[in-house]
């Protein structure tokens, strides 16, 4: 009998000391050199909310690059 995969987190923050930066991994893939981390999600109960992520890092040496996930839900 087959084992089911289990499913991944979309994401994916440990934070072992709050002076320490994050370890952060998206969609399976640990994120390195963050130099900033933005979560803004509420529960949106009964009304349309947007969720967002922002991560910032250092794609290489000088070179920062940001990403942003956004998600519109809407509830009935």
């Amino acid at each position: 009998m087959e084992e089911k995969e289990q499913s991944k987190p979309f994401l994916s923050i440990e934070i072992d000391q709050v002076t320490n930066a994050p370890v952060v991994i998206i969609n399976g893939q640990k994120i390195e050199k963050i130099v900033h981390l933005g979560v803004d999600w509420s529960t949106g109960t009964y009304k349309q909310t947007l969720k967002t992520i922002t991560i910032s890092y250092y794609e290489s040496p000088g070179i920062l690059k940001t990403v942003t996930y956004e998600n519109e839900i809407t509830f009935s």
